[in-house]
């Protein structure tokens, strides 16, 4: 072996040596230090972001329901951590789909269709004074005596995602409306609105409901992750083939067992 041989093994050995260490202290796999250098480098618009929410009854018990939201493009993806229901909100096609995982069928809804069927239905309702806003103790609160909704809030790191999340949580809202189970909106519409002017994102909403019965609360807890896993994106994955793969309904049938 001549010297020139010498030289370049000793040198692809030492390489090596320097690599092992690296790939030691960097457990991530290719394609999650890809991720991570894009979430360096991007608003959360552009690589997506998730908001797990947790619903209570009572906090000093499990939660009674647990929803994981992935915002990627212009779509967002509610899914049920229990029941694996979905609901997808797509601006680009102007459109709600819901799936039942159940029943595998699936429904589709325009939002001009939704928002024509709100104001219709708002139209019906008794007139009365317009909800309004007020801030106690450095919470946004919506409501009156008898429901009332009360918001703790944060800036997020990206202003884009409380933008996102509050208009998903509009056409949520406007959807248990006007299907089942036809909950009033104004108030949330309203706490929805002061959010996305304020670009506020919340990080706890608590529902209180008083009548002759008694007073109700239901608290949601919210926690943003400001980039989507890889797990996230086989879920978006999973959930794009299920256009395909569940039979297509009417929404009023969808609704109305769901």
């Amino acid at each position: 072996m001549n010297s020139r041989s010498i030289d370049f093994w000793q040198t692809a050995f030492t390489i090596v040596i320097v690599m092992i260490p690296w790939q030691e202290r960097n457990p991530l796999s290719g394609q999650e230090l890809q991720l991570a250098s894009v979430t360096r480098n991007a608003t959360a618009n552009d690589i997506g972001f998730r908001v797990d929410a947790d619903i209570y009854a009572d906090e000093s018990k499990p939660p009674i329901a647990q929803f994981k939201t992935l915002f990627t493009g212009n779509k967002s993806i509610e899914i049920d951590v229990a029941s694996g229901d979905v609901v997808v909100v797509d601006s680009s096609l102007g459109v709600i789909q819901a799936f039942s995982s159940s029943r595998r069928v699936m429904t589709e809804i325009e939002l001009s269709k939704i928002e024509s069927m709100l104001q219709a239905t708002l139209a019906q309702s008794p007139s009365e004074q317009p909800p309004k806003i007020t801030t106690e103790e450095g919470n946004l609160v919506a409501g009156d005596a008898v429901v009332q909704y009360r918001s703790k809030t944060q800036s997020p790191q990206v202003p884009i995602v409380a933008v996102r999340y509050i208009e998903f949580a509009d056409w949520t809202t406007k959807l248990s409306a006007v299907f089942p189970p036809y909950k009033p909106p104004q108030l949330r519409l309203k706490l929805n609105e002061q959010l996305k002017n304020e670009k506020l994102l919340p990080l706890e909403i608590k529902r209180t409901t008083r009548s002759k019965s008694g007073t109700q609360e239901i608290v949601s807890k919210l926690i943003v992750n400001y980039s989507l896993s890889i797990d996230d994106n086989k879920e978006i994955v999973r959930v794009a083939g299920m256009v395909n793969d569940y039979k297509v309904v009417a929404a009023k049938e969808f609704f109305a067992r769901k």
